[in-house]
């Protein structure tokens, strides 16, 4: 594999359950700053799922999919949660690499780029971050935002509200300085959201940036070895 120029880049990590309000605060930055770009990783790991359609039918059964050959977005919540955990686990090396990939390619437009993902904390990524969020609201108001949203059962949707990030994930998350900003779907929120802006401006200047091509050559994996393969 071929490394370009090393690349200098500002990166924001943002985590936190669906339905907490990551989108939003990504959204508030990018008002704020026009250099700004925004990446939602679940895009990542799609690409994975259906380079690794077979495998998974394999793997998790052929619910997986729907008849049209779409991904089910519902499979995650009805089926053995630790098992999708094992598969967010194993992808997350090759997730890491496809967002420095991007980071590579529009560095000419970006100075900021913020990793969006509900289990960025299980990925080297977030680590790597220059600062990073956790985002966090009510338990119940998270679940009537997914019910509208969603539109899936109440028990699967429940289970998704309470168990989405594994254990390690928040174990991950309490062994790094980050920023906690709590949801409550009025002003304050956006109003934390626009002082972290203004903090990440002053950390620029004092703070070195993540060297992409560097970063790159220490998390890459073969592309050819399935990710499921690696779950026992």
């Amino acid at each position: 594999m071929e490394y370009i120029r090393g690349i200098l880049m500002y990166i924001i990590g943002v985590t936190g359950y669906s339905g907490a309000g990551k989108t939003e605060f990504a959204n508030t930055l990018l008002e704020q700053n026009n250099r700004i770009y925004t990446c939602e990783l679940d895009k990542f790991w799609l690409e994975i799922v259906y380079e690794n359609k077979q495998e998974m039918i394999e793997k998790f059964g052929s619910e997986v999919f729907n008849p049209d050959g779409s991904y089910n977005g519902k499979y995650r919540l009805t089926c053995d949660i630790e098992s999708i955990k094992d598969f967010f686990d194993n992808a997350a090396p090759e997730i890491v690499e496809r967002f420095f990939r991007l980071v590579e390619q529009l560095s000419d437009q970006y100075d900021i780029f913020i990793a969006e993902y509900v289990h960025l904390p299980q990925t080297s990524l977030w680590k790597l971050c220059n600062k990073r969020v956790l985002i966090t609201s009510a338990e119940e108001e998270r679940y009537f935002r997914l019910k509208s949203r969603e539109h899936l059962p109440c028990d699967p949707l429940q289970a998704k509200v309470r168990d989405e990030l594994a254990e390690h994930a928040w174990e991950s998350i309490k062994t790094t300085n980050y920023s906690h900003i709590y949801n409550n779907y009025d002003d304050g929120f956006y109003t934390q959201a626009k002082n972290f802006s203004e903090d990440v401006q002053k950390d620029i200047i004092k703070q070195p940036h993540i060297y992409v091509s560097q970063a790159l050559k220490e998390y890459k994996i073969p592309r050819k070895i399935s990710i499921l393969n690696k779950i026992s």
